[in-house]
Parts: structure tokens; C-alpha cells; sequence
């Protein structure tokens, strides 16, 4: 497997990681094969099967509210508010590349989440490296700050935030 190849699987699952809470099926499947290797690759360890309850309230305590939480939305850190332009152009790069951003697998997410973001990177980095480029240029850079300030949260999350800061960094660097 090739270095964007590699580096597409790693995007998307910290993607994915980002748009949802782990509960007791999504653990058992990143249990499974590749996954949890690259999970490993990253450094970070699964949770326990004991701790699944308490992952919901520390995504929500990280990402979503009501104290000291970190937004993971674009729009929310550039001031442009929700279903913003910063949205409509991640929208926009979707649908010139030909995708569709599915609202069941981004659980319904705005276009300008980073997890959505970083999926739609891993999509567009192999096929379409000038449209993965201009995401990124367009739509990445903000997320660094963020992603800091999330990697203070105790646990799994704080632990995934720092993943995700370093892929946004080697992103922004390319």
C-alpha cells in the first residue's frame, strides 16, 4: 500500500471516530482486524468493554457541550454560522468530485464538521489530489486551535483530538 493510501485509511477513521460516540458495536468492530491495527498505528488504544458507558458523556464533555467543549465545525470557529459558506464549499467539492456526502454515514453532521472533512479528504487524496489539496487549503487549517484545546480532555477523546492534530499537520503539510 502506497504513503496516501496509508495515510487515507488513518484520515478516514479518525474521521469517522470523530462523528459519533464509540458504543458497544462500533468497539467490537474496531476490535477487528485492520482497524484496530491502525488504531494501534496511531497510539490509540481502545477503550475497555467497561468503559463504553461513560465514552458517550466524555464525547459529549469534548465535543458537543455544555461546558468546555470543543466544537468540531468550521463555521463555528471562522464566525460565519451554521450552513455557513464554509459549509455550502465543502459541499461544493463534494459533488465536483462526484460525492455525496450521506447523512447516515456522517450522522447528519454539517458538511464543515472536521469529521466529515477529513472523510471527504480520504475519498478525494488518491482520485482527485488537486480537490484533497484545495479541501484541505480551504478547509483544514482551522482545525489545528481545536483540536489543541480538545486534546485537554481526559480519555479516549483527548487522546483522538492529538491523533487528530498531528493528520491535520502532515495534511497541511503536503
Amino acid at each position: 500500500m502506497n504513503e496516501t493510501a496509508e495515510l487515507s485509511r488513518a484520515v478516514d477513521l479518525i474521521g469517522r471516530l470523530l462523528l459519533k460516540e464509540i458504543d458497544a458495536d462500533m468497539l467490537a468492530q474496531l476490535r477487528s482486524g485492520p482497524v484496530c491495527e491502525a488504531l494501534a498505528a496511531l497510539d490509540l488504544a481502545l477503550p475497555d468493554d467497561a468503559d463504553v458507558e461513560g465514552l458517550a458523556a466524555e464525547y459529549c464533555a469534548a465535543f458537543i457541550g455544555p461546558v468546555d467543549h470543543v466544537p468540531l465545525i468550521q463555521s463555528v470557529h471562522v464566525g460565519d454560522g451554521l450552513e455557513s459558506p464554509s459549509a455550502n464549499a465543502v459541499r461544493r467539492i463534494a459533488t465536483a468530485a462526484g460525492l455525496e456526502l450521506d447523512r447516515d454515514a456522517t450522522r447528519a453532521a454539517p458538511p464543515d464538521h472536521l469529521g466529515v472533512i477529513l472523510c471527504l479528504w480520504a475519498a478525494l487524496a488518491e482520485p482527485w489530489p488537486e480537490a484533497a489539496l484545495h479541501l484541505s487549503r480551504e478547509h483544514l487549517a482551522w482545525a489545528r486551535e481545536p483540536l489543541s484545546a480538545a486534546q485537554a480532555h481526559d480519555g479516549f477523546y483527548g487522546r483522538l483530538a492529538g491523533s487528530a492534530r498531528s493528520v491535520v499537520d502532515v495534511i497541511l503539510a503536503g
